[in-house]
């Protein structure tokens, strides 16, 4: 009986490690925020299928962010790369219908819990890579909109596009990433 509720129990640290691991993925590659993720539900991912500009197939992953789960309460819908993840977590999850929330692990969802469960993987993992965390320029899962806007910006991502996926404004973007759209105009002219 200890074996059997042994293996219960690492089965979902597994499960929620792993959920962490698309979570961070997702963030990375769709400049959400963190509370707009934790709260997305089945019902507002539609994963399809297109070519990219070298007409490689890839997975996408149209996304309706409801406005009462965003900072800003607008809604909005964009599309995401790596559709792929979602269908990854669908293989993972029992909790696949239209009404269940994406990371949902127990039958009852509780997004505090789930916030607090991917802050503290995300936190050994940025660790285990030799990053301080608790110091003075502490990474968080935050950082992962930070870091998928500051690639779009130097990739010469439309400001007005990226406002309009982020849910934020283009004056919010140009003040927070003037630094790195400076250094995006050198390149460009040299």
């Amino acid at each position: 009986q200890y074996a059997a509720k042994k293996n219960v129990k690492d089965g979902a640290i597994h499960l929620r490690r792993q959920f962490t691991r698309y979570a961070i993925l997702i963030l990375a590659n769709s400049g959400m925020r963190v509370g707009e993720l934790k709260q997305l539900q089945w019902k507002n991912v539609e994963i399809f299928e297109d070519r990219d500009k070298n007409d490689e197939r890839v997975k996408l992953a149209r996304i309706f962010v409801r406005g009462e789960t965003s900072k800003v309460r607008t809604d909005r819908t964009f599309i995401a790369r790596k559709g792929k993840y979602f269908e990854q977590i669908k293989k993972l999850s029992k909790y696949t219908q239209p009404h269940h929330y994406v990371f949902q692990d127990t039958e009852v969802f509780d997004a505090n819990r789930t916030q607090r469960i991917w802050r503290k993987n995300f936190n050994r993992v940025m660790q285990k890579l030799g990053f301080d965390v608790d110091g003075d320029r502490s990474l968080s899962l935050y950082s992962l909109r930070h870091f998928f806007i500051t690639i779009r910006v130097k990739e010469g991502a439309s400001l007005s596009m990226l406002a309009n996926c982020c849910g934020t404004s283009v004056t919010q973007i140009e003040k927070t990433y003037y630094h790195v759209d400076e250094e995006a105009m050198k390149v460009a002219i040299m």
